[in-house]
């Protein structure tokens, strides 16, 4: 039903009146939850134990995933190799090591993983906006173009459409780049997004009009 904090607390709940061994779908829903609210070290520390009790993909992404929202590395690669030994067909695990490569500016590895991803069809909006921020984050504006046209053809959300625009203009496609700033500012979740999308959007727009009203008063094309 959406409410995060409630599910959290019943998981927990039932993880402490739990006998050995805990419950595998508690240790891994409430790690999921704890990933997704900004509690990365509690989550991994979840998926471990239940990777202690039953090793799978699954808790080995969740591993993965935490390591790296901690920054660590070469835990995140070991446990994301791990995932892998154990289905090499889920997108979120090759998605998971193309975030990691692009971090390690791996980028020829970065570019397979993607495009595996790609293949088994990934369709995690929030996934492909944080594998184009880490692409843009290296001048990599045409992969994180790629990836930023796909997530925003599965949900429109504003921090995608700025990073889009933003790679756009890097590029110096400004008339589109110009089209996705107007569209960041209208997408429904800006009010609950990043504060700082607008201001950027609303700064980017009115230096494209003096560079486009340069091209139009110069350039017959346009």
């Amino acid at each position: 039903m959406g409410q995060a904090d409630g599910a959290k607390k019943a998981f927990t709940k039932a993880l402490d009146l739990s006998q050995q061994p805990m419950p595998l779908l508690a240790l891994l829903h409430l790690g999921t939850l704890c990933l997704h609210s900004g509690e990365p070290a509690r989550a991994k520390e979840l998926f471990l134990l239940a990777c202690r009790q039953m090793p799978s993909c699954t808790s080995w992404l969740g591993v993965g995933m935490a390591s790296l929202a901690l920054h660590q590395l070469d835990e995140a690669e070991e446990a994301l190799a791990e995932a892998n030994v154990l289905n090499n067909r889920d997108e979120h695990v090759w998605a998971n090591l193309a975030l990691l490569c692009t971090t390690q500016q791996r980028f020829d590895e970065a570019a397979q993983a993607i495009k595996q991803a790609f293949k088994l069809g990934l369709s995690d909006a929030a996934m492909l906006t944080d594998l184009g921020a880490s692409f843009f984050s290296y001048g990599k504006w045409s992969e994180a173009e790629e990836c930023l046209r796909r997530a925003l053809g599965i949900a429109e959300a504003a921090r995608t459409c700025q990073l889009l625009a933003d790679a756009l203009y890097e590029q110096k496609v400004y008339d589109e780049a110009y089209a996705m700033y107007e569209r960041a500012l209208g997408c429904p979740d800006l009010p609950q997004s990043d504060p700082g999308i607008g201001p950027h959007c609303e700064s980017r727009l009115a230096e494209l009009k003096s560079v486009l009203g340069y091209s139009f008063n110069n350039d017959n094309e346009y």
